[in-house]
């Protein structure tokens, strides 16, 4: 079952993510015509956001694929914004936000604990993906990566040692937090299949964003 989108501030739910042991309200939205990214922390945009005067990439900086190996695609490759629209269409327009360093800086520094932190600091190849609303605090991000077996089995080990719980579906190992402590809960499920963890954080609801992106990238 999809829930709707919760305009949760991710500046808000820091005390929420912050208590999880291992890697660690339903108001639509305000949205005006403007294209700024949603901010991370419900006020002013992050100080982390590249200026008028920097130069700003459509993708922050990856990770390279082994050699052999394909490298992920970009991401509007793993989801498109088109199919993040299709998916949630009675929630109003959702926008593109890949190269918001401040989403993404913000998410891994209050969205996830020292193990997960370590984890993507240690993945072979890595994709940061991010929607939202415009001109509001709505967003979802999706971080893949490629892990080594140890890397992997250590990220595992943490999570079932934590608040999110362990479930297998269709061969993959989902890990899912729904907890609705805190302010503004925030949403997270990670997908692990083959050498690939698929870290899903943010409003959008039921990890559908993360299963969409295992199903483009494994079939």
């Amino acid at each position: 079952m999809t829930r709707r989108i919760r305009p949760a501030a991710l500046g808000a739910v820091a005390l929420t993510v912050l208590a999880l042991a291992a890697c660690s309200s339903h108001a639509s939205p305000t949205r005006s015509p403007s294209s700024d990214p949603p901010s991370a922390t419900g006020g002013p945009t992050p100080t982390t956001e590249p200026t008028p005067a920097e130069p700003v990439t459509s993708e922050p900086p990856q990770h390279s694929s082994a050699p052999g190996q394909s490298a992920l695609p970009e991401c509007e490759g793993i989801v498109s914004t088109a199919r993040v629209n299709e998916l949630y269409a009675a929630e109003g327009t959702i926008e593109a936000f890949h190269g918001s360093t401040g989403l993404h800086d913000y998410a891994k520094e209050h969205g996830f604990g020292p193990v997960a932190r370590d984890a993507l600091l240690r993945a072979t190849e890595l994709r940061e993906c991010a929607w939202g609303f415009p001109q509001s605090d709505g967003a979802v991000q999706l971080f893949v990566a490629r892990l080594d077996g140890d890397v992997r089995d250590e990220l595992v080990a943490a999570l079932e040692d934590s608040v999110f719980v362990r479930s297998e579906e269709a061969g993959a190992i989902v890990f899912t937090d729904d907890s609705e402590t805190g302010v503004a809960p925030l949403h997270k499920t990670y997908l692990f299949s083959d050498d690939l963890w698929i870290a899903e954080l943010g409003n959008l609801m039921d990890g559908a964003l993360g299963r969409e992106a295992r199903a483009s990238l494994l079939g």
